[in-house]
């Protein structure tokens, strides 16, 4: 089960470095496109498109990956060279909203649904109730069932 915890990463230094930028309004500017963007990418790439791409370049969390957003189609892809997420670009947040939905555990012990989130460090989380959530992997019980366990014996 995974649990998670609001963290604050307004004051963390920027993890992105702008890679691209793109006005798709020619063909030969999509031919452009496509030719620095990844191959499984370029299939999205349409005239008309505004793409821009960075690398996410973590370095506390170790995390690295490509970025590319569709501005005028509010489309993302996370790419971290293992794997592909694609979802929906919320620009004000600076997230990406996947399509998947995951059950994760507050610190409360509370159980709550939320959209599998990836912010601009590349770090996986939930988004409910307009914040991102961190998701912690849990192998063993998280501080509230430590604490109820003790309380009731059961240690």
């Amino acid at each position: 089960m995974e649990y998670c915890r609001y963290i604050d990463y307004s004051a963390r230094q920027n993890c992105l470095i702008e890679l691209h930028s793109f006005d798709c309004d020619s063909t030969e500017a999509v031919r452009s496109v496509r030719s620095v963007v990844p191959s499984s990418h370029f299939w999205k790439v349409e005239m008309g498109d505004r793409i821009v791409s960075f690398i996410i370049d973590n370095r506390i969390e170790g995390i690295q990956g490509l970025l590319t957003i569709w501005l005028n189609k509010g489309v993302a892809c996370l790419d971290n060279g293992d794997s592909q997420v694609w979802g929906d670009w919320l620009a004000d947040e600076k997230l990406i909203l996947t399509y998947e939905f995951e059950e994760v555990l507050d610190l409360q012990g509370m159980t709550s649904i939320g959209r599998i989130t990836y912010n601009t460090h590349g770090i996986r989380g939930k988004y409910e109730g307009g914040r991102f959530y961190t998701l912690f992997r849990c192998d063993g019980p998280i501080k509230h069932e430590v604490q109820r366990e003790k309380r009731h014996g059961m240690s």
